[in-house]
């Protein structure tokens, strides 16, 4: 079967290309009169064929079969190869059925299946060329082209490959800034190991490993043996021999073709070639937020770039992917939505409203322990925290950030909004220190920590009106912003300054209670809050009870005050017992001989 890693199938399509390619020139395939010349001694492709496969085949036919779309941007032929380099008529052979490759190259569905048969199993590694065709002895097999060519020369013909540690024979040159030095001259077991070993060039892991240590001027904080935590050291060619077990001049070499030949040259060229994509891609942020298709992650998913079912990705989440309804019927799902736990207010460990834990873990989707443990540590493990989910304590309050952070909520003004007195809260969050590389990659391998593989930085701004009594956030903007590091990627080393960041988009919000909503609220909360009007709004059965004490008590004192006044007007020597004798007033005389009777004594006759 075709493999479908990326890698893995660069590096077989090279070595098919290499070997057979040897082979047909032996053959005179090099002749480039071979097209008019048909004497005996420029045998045509047909004949070429014939020997090589042991089929008959028309010399037209051959041609198309072999070189189709050679040099161009749409490589066919087998043996075909694009003008950059990067795609190979191989991989489109193997990927067809069986009716398109009779159609396409005019051949016999006999002929088709002896091709694929050979080329499948020089893939597969199970086919061999027999090396006394170029003078050679034995036999060699595609993992052992590959291996050979790849850290020495190339037995079949004594060159060397352009996309090997001898960067087609230019290492050793002393030209174009190459050491003089000797070529690089690796046994198969030593190119094998750098290839294919536990952190093999063309295997993912040992691809992102490499890129990292050539970004990041460090190795990554492990043991490279046991993967167990260590310190980082210095990315330097000592190390990079050391970790797999060659010499200081392989080492520099291997540093060279992956950076200055791979990374910078074939990896652009290849992902425009292969998947029409650019180097800048323009569309609609809608497209940006909510979804649009990417081709390489299509291929990746279903070995078909153009497969408009797959591939989908997006910054925020939607329930489908924008754009995507017009593939599939109501649109291609964005996956699952999270199950959000909120507390009710019916416990003490919690304030009501509070997000306690977003889907089943209790950690950040993009900053879990899977992640931290897959990248060496270099993205920590983040813990959810209990964000607010519609009101504020004014103790140790978080808001959650769409999901790219959380930040501390700070009230420190009061004011009113819309007759409602409210606590003016704000919180922010500084993008130099939220990079969100790791969220919109996402790919839970260490490529989501590589400096400058997505260089975006997170940035928001947060006002909040609370109400005072019950805390409820009943207003509120924020304007969040998404930040690229302009730098050059090699220069990401080290953590950006803000003069380093342009902004990409920014996305401003804001929202408050309408107007008949804070009616309601201010008759329930400041009305109710005056001693002596709070029963006016009639909003509970319970305002009608204080109105008719209010009506009661107001009698009462009604009464009272007729009550007093009136008293104050009637006479004050009234008895129910009837009218008291008159006093009489007394004379002088009287009162002298009460005086003196009261001084004699008295006896008892």
């Amino acid at each position: 079967a075709h493999p479908t890693d990326l890698n893995v199938t660069l590096a077989r399509d090279w070595t098919l290309y290499g070997g057979m390619g040897a082979l047909m020139l032996e053959y005179g395939a090099g002749n480039d009169d071979y097209l008019t010349d048909y004497s005996e001694d420029d045998v045509n492709l047909s004949v070429r064929v014939e020997r090589l496969f042991g089929i008959e085949i028309e010399d037209e036919v051959a041609v198309d079969l072999l070189t189709m779309g050679d040099g161009t941007d749409d490589p066919m032929g087998i043996l075909a190869v694009s003008e950059s380099g990067t795609s190979f008529g191989l991989s489109e052979f193997l990927e067809m059925d069986k009716d398109t490759a009779i159609s396409t190259y005019g051949i016999t569905g006999n002929q088709h299946q002896v091709l694929k048969d050979y080329c499948s199993d020089w893939m597969d590694n199970i086919a061999t060329l027999p090396l006394i065709l170029v003078g050679g002895e034995g036999y060699i097999s595609a993992s052992q082209f590959v291996n050979q060519t790849f850290g020495s020369i190339n037995p079949i013909d004594d060159s060397y490959m352009e996309y090997s540690l001898n960067i087609g024979g230019m290492w050793g040159t002393g030209t174009y800034g190459f050491p003089d030095s000797d070529p690089i001259d690796l046994t198969q077991e030593q190119s094998a190991e750098m290839l294919y070993g536990d952190w093999g060039l063309t295997t993912a892991k040992g691809a992102n490993m490499f890129l990292y240590g050539e970004l990041s001027g460090k190795t990554l904080p492990i043991n490279y043996t046991t993967e167990e935590y260590a310190d980082a050291r210095e990315w330097t060619n000592e190390t990079v021999a050391e970790i797999y077990g060659i010499d200081v001049e392989a080492a520099g070499a291997a540093k060279l073709l992956m950076m200055e030949v791979v990374f910078k040259n074939f990896v652009p060229d290849f992902l425009i070639d292969s998947f029409g994509t650019s180097k800048y891609l323009t569309q609609s942020v809608n497209n940006w937020l909510l979804g649009w298709h990417d081709p390489v992650n299509a291929y990746l998913d279903t070995g078909d770039s153009e497969n408009m079912t797959s591939g989908w990705t997006s910054l925020e989440a939607n329930e489908t992917f924008f754009g995507s309804a017009a593939y599939v019927e109501g649109g291609i799902s964005t996956g699952d939505p999270s199950t959000i736990t909120i507390c009710t207010g019916e416990v003490d460990s919690c304030d009501k409203g509070e997000t306690i834990q977003v889907g089943d873990s209790e950690y950040v989707s993009w900053r879990n322990l899977s992640k931290q443990k897959d990248t060496y540590g270099l993205i920590t493990a983040e813990l959810q925290g209990e964000t607010t989910g519609g009101f504020i304590t004014g103790e140790g309050d978080l808001v959650d950030l769409s999901g790219y952070g959380t930040a501390d909520v700070y009230c420190e003004k009061e004011s009113t909004l819309k007759g409602i007195p409210v606590d003016v809260c704000t919180a922010s969050m500084d993008p130099l220190n939220r990079p969100i590389q790791a969220k919109l990659i996402n790919s839970g391998e260490l490529l989501d920590a590589i400096p400058g593989a997505l260089p975006v930085f997170f940035g928001s701004d947060v006002e909040v009106k609370v109400e005072q009594l019950s805390g409820a956030i009943i207003g509120g903007q924020s304007e969040s912003t998404f930040w690229l590091d302009t730098r050059n990627i090699t220069d990401q080393k080290t953590a950006p300054e803000q003069s380093d960041l342009q902004e990409v988009f920014v996305i401003k919000t804001s929202a408050e209670l309408d107007d008949e909503t804070a009616e309601t609220m201010e008759s329930q909360i400041v009305t109710n809050q005056d001693f002596f009007a709070f029963f006016t709004n009639f909003d509970h059965w319970a305002d009608y009870v204080a109105l008719s004490l209010w009506i009661v008590g107001l009698s009462s004192l009604l009464v009272g005050a007729v009550l007093i006044f009136k008293g104050e007007q009637d006479p004050v020597g009234e008895s129910k017992w009837g009218d008291e004798p008159e006093a009489t007033e007394l004379t002088g005389d009287v009162e002298d001989s009460i005086e003196d009777s009261s001084d004699e004594p008295q006896s008892n006759d």
